[in-house]
């Protein structure tokens, strides 16, 4: 029984440190989707006639604005997630 206890109090642990490693990877992955788009902006291309905005083709407003509407969303995932990684009594506190 006293296995079990254990290995259920390291897989919540692990749980909390995965959640906190994806909501990261998230941010990380949003912003440079914008230093991306922001970056290949201009490559060259024809402008494309069904987009009604300047700058390029309508795919890439599209992705600057999925970008930077879901960076802070992603942000906040994160911090929650650090918090319930911070709150953990069984977490190992370095030095």
């Amino acid at each position: 029984m006293k296995v079990w206890r254990w290995w259920k109090a390291t897989k919540a642990r692990h749980r909390l440190v995965l959640k906190l490693l994806d909501e990261c990877g998230q941010v990380v992955m949003f912003s440079w989707l914008i230093i991306l788009n922001l970056v290949f902006w201009d490559s060259g291309e024809a402008e494309d006639i069904l987009s009604p905005l300047p700058g390029g083709a309508w795919w890439r407003w599209v992705g600057l604005a999925f970008a930077v509407l879901f960076l802070p969303a992603a942000c906040r995932g994160a911090v929650h997630a650090w918090r319930a990684w911070r709150r953990d009594p069984d977490r190992v506190r370095a030095g």
